[in-house]
């Protein structure tokens, strides 16, 4: 006879799956464990958008015992300036080395942009998800007139970066010894056998 394990396993009791609104009024689904009332799931939103925090945390209100989404845009935006600084950082370090005076920003070469890897998603989302944007919401579908311009430019350089498929990318590229000859992470060192 078959026993059914999700009514006898334990964690059925002590988890349950709840929807929580963010400040925008947009419903997240977490599952949530009863005796923390602590999520163990991430928050799932409940709605289509085209932007979504990877930030997103749940904060308890203590006094009135309520609980509500954070999307925690300033960590978000501090994240993504981060990111595009050292990405523009690794772009002009590798652009010398590889290049040297013939290297220009503002139209790196294939063989770099395989070493660097694609620019990090723009920070207007997240601006515009701070602001409120309702297209950025998911409360309209009218693309506003910067999303338009920044779409557009994704698609450039989702143009210039589709070389990069696994047939094309040397998994063993040394190019970081020799822009840091000082470098720990990836050097090949000959592993000596025992008793030689």
């Amino acid at each position: 006879m078959a026993r059914n394990s999700a009514i006898e396993h334990p964690q059925v009791k002590e988890r349950v799956v709840r929807r929580f609104k963010d400040r925008h009024g947009r419903v997240y689904e977490a599952t949530i464990d009863i005796r923390t009332n602590q999520p163990i799931s991430r928050m799932r939103p409940m709605f289509k958008a085209p932007w979504h925090s990877d930030r997103a945390v749940l904060v308890h209100n203590e006094d009135d015992g309520t609980s509500a989404i954070d999307l925690r845009e300033d960590v978000v935006i501090a994240e993504r300036k981060q990111a595009h600084k050292e990405w523009e950082d690794s772009l002009t370090r590798y652009g010398l080395a590889m290049h040297g005076e013939a290297f220009n920003p503002a139209q790196p070469t294939a063989a770099l942009l395989r070493v660097i890897g694609p620019k990090p998603e723009p920070v207007e989302y997240a601006l515009a998800a701070k602001k409120g944007d309702p297209w950025i919401l998911g409360n309209t579908t009218e693309m506003p007139v910067w999303a338009k311009k920044l779409r557009a430019q994704e698609r450039i350089v989702e143009d210039e970066y589709a070389f990069l498929t696994a047939s094309e990318t040397d998994p063993y590229g040394d190019i970081e010894e020799q822009v840091d000859p000082q470098a720990i992470g990836g050097k090949r060192v000959p592993v000596k056998s025992r008793g030689r």
